[in-house]
């Protein structure tokens, strides 16, 4: 089991985090935005034990959160020079 990180919960990133739970990995969610449909994203999620109540953090990227983990999945929408895809990069864990 690895603790993946999932960068970027649009749809693409709800598939990641559900595959990646299904595979029996520790998956953890980092969203920039902070609105409605993130929260209720978060909470499905959640409520279907995809990740853990304290496997998210939402309206920022922080450096703590991500290294965390061992291993980074980028949704499509999210810009390569975002703060977690260069941790990610820097790390050798994308």
């Amino acid at each position: 089991m690895q603790k993946v990180l999932v960068v970027g919960l649009g749809k693409s990133g709800v598939a990641a985090c559900r595959l990646l739970a299904k595979r029996g990995d520790d998956v953890f969610v980092t969203e920039i935005k902070d609105d409605s449909a993130v929260c209720l994203s978060i909470d499905e999620l959640i409520k279907d034990r995809v990740i853990h109540k304290d496997n998210f953090e939402k309206g920022a990227h922080t450096k703590k959160f991500i290294e965390l983990c061992d291993l980074v999945v980028v949704s499509p929408g999210v810009k390569p020079d975002s703060l977690p895809v260069k941790l990610a990069e820097g790390g050798n864990i994308l």
